[in-house]
């Protein structure tokens, strides 16, 4: 089994076990979890007890090919998940959320910081309606502005020519942002799926319970995901920064000697890669080798001695005085992404309650019984009046009276339909221990030897169905009729599944 999952890790990249894989099945671990508690988690653990072993390996197996595959498919939509975090929504819903980021840009603007910030591009028009997407937008406006390189575009090329080194940096802070990220879907989800199951299968206050928790959590990941998000910018700028001039290398052009140099060939790389090629009049701003030749030294033409710098006219009625500056922006009250999504949260958790409370107090009507009915008495639905039709098929660990409403706590767990039919009920003393290996519902079968002085052979007694283990090492069973009268009276029996 051990290789069977190592062979399997082999399909997933360190990177995406941890980014992806790993909160997948945190996210079906918890999920499973609400299912186990509302049914109860006895009845889970007798069901996967009496699975048998190799059907317990392909379920285990078919967990693994499950979640491989979704973290390969949630790998694949990562960069429109990225996208739809960095606020890339439809234009209205946009435009309403991108008021308050304006209006702080419009405060950079007219304070003039300089050095820009990295948490706002310098393009107004580029702002986005969420921390997350101005920090990489930020980022990606860097190389255009200072040397008119789309990043988008040129990432591609760059990557493949970037050092080892940096390569390994960078995907370290990349892993940190994508696990945020994707922390933060994956709570929504649980929010929303985990709060139907609460809704359904336990009691009301555990839904807003689950709802409230996963929106806690997507929230704290989305912080936790703009904190990292800024050293992964940072390091984008440093790639193009320090390491543009490796791409230049890797495709075997001439490096510039100037800025201006530099410019002309990257904006004749752009027309080459991108447009329909480069201008043939500036063909050689691209800067291909060339071939190696005499080498003639000239000396520069002497400067030519700079001009008197005339003195400025007085202006006419004295001194102008200098242009006011701008007005702050004034303020304005504008949708708050964060308030709306309180809202929206606020408003789930009243509707998950209301819910709940609604199945809490239909579900509150007590079942009783129609008849008395004798200890360990299977329940059938026409002992029964009222609408929990869960207790079917449980049994009773005392006698009830008739009309006496019935608790859970007092009944044992399911059985299968006439389960305890032609069977008669014995209480037998158990040898040392075995009490801890069995539980109420489970089938065992039980083993004596009648007087060890005599040497006398073990007895058995199979299909024994355990009812009740209580203390002081005893038990009740329920056993074929035929084998009642074989069952031992004082002497302990060994118990086994």
């Amino acid at each position: 089994m051990g290789g069977l999952v190592e062979g399997a890790a082999g399909l997933l990249s360190k990177r995406l076990v941890v980014t992806t894989w790993i909160p997948l099945f945190v996210l079906l671990s918890a999920l499973a979890a609400l299912v186990a508690a509302g049914a109860g988690w006895d009845a889970v653990t007798r069901t996967w007890d009496a699975v048998p072993a190799d059907l317990r390996i392909l379920a285990g197996l078919a967990l693994l090919a499950a979640t491989t595959l979704l973290a390969h498919l949630l790998n694949a939509v990562r960069p429109q998940l990225f996208r739809l975090y960095e606020g890339y929504w439809p234009k209205r819903l946009e435009n309403r959320y991108r008021k308050r980021h304006v209006h702080r840009h419009a405060k950079l603007l007219h304070r003039e910081t300089d050095p820009w910030p990295t948490s706002y591009p310098r393009n107004q028009d580029k702002v986005r309606p969420t921390r997350l997407g101005n920090i990489l937008y930020a980022a990606e406006e860097h190389p255009w502005f200072k040397y008119r390189l789309p990043a988008n575009e040129i990432w591609p090329r760059l990557y493949a020519a970037l050092p080892e080194s940096f390569v390994r940096t960078f995907s370290g802070v990349a892993a940190a942002v994508e696990l945020m990220v994707t922390l933060s879907l994956l709570a929504v989800v649980f929010a929303c799926v985990g709060a139907v199951l609460a809704v359904a299968l336990l009691p009301w206050y555990v839904a807003p319970l689950v709802m409230l928790c996963g929106a806690l959590v997507s929230g704290f990941c989305y912080v936790a995901a703009v904190r990292a998000a800024v050293p992964y910018a940072n390091q984008i700028r440093v790639a193009f920064d320090v390491h543009r001039w490796k791409l230049l290398q890797a495709i075997g052009l001439r490096l510039p000697t100037s800025y201006n140099e530099e410019l002309d060939q990257w904006r004749q790389l752009r027309k080459l890669w991108f447009g329909a090629g480069p201008d043939s009049e500036h063909e050689g701003a691209l800067r291909y080798p060339e071939e190696a030749g005499p080498i003639v030294l000239s000396l520069p033409p002497a400067a030519a001695p700079p001009a008197p710098t005339p003195a400025p006219a007085p202006a006419p009625g004295g001194p102008v005085p200098s242009p006011a500056p701008p007005a702050p922006p004034a303020a304005v009250r504008s949708p708050s992404l964060t308030r709306d999504l309180a809202l929206v949260l606020a408003a789930a958790l009243l509707c998950v309650t209301a819910i709940g409370l609604v199945r809490a107090s239909t579900a509150s009507e007590p079942t009783e019984t129609r008849r008395a009915l004798p200890a360990y008495h299977q329940l059938k639905a026409e002992d029964l009046t009222g609408p929990d039709a869960a207790l079917v098929n449980r049994y009773t660990l005392g006698s009830v009276k008739a009309g006496e409403p019935l608790a859970k706590a007092d009944l044992g767990p399911r059985l299968p339909p006439n389960a305890l039919a032609q069977r008669s009920i014995s209480v037998v003393t158990l040898a040392p221990g075995s009490a801890e290996l069995v539980r109420p519902g489970d089938r065992a079968t039980l083993r004596w030897t009648p007087n060890k002085d005599r040497d006398e052979p073990v007895r058995t007694v199979g299909d024994a169905l355990v009812l009740r283990v209580g203390p002081k090492d005893r038990a009740v069973v329920a056993v074929p009729a035929a084998r009642l009268a074989d069952l031992p009276t004082r002497t302990p029996v060994q118990i086994a599944r």
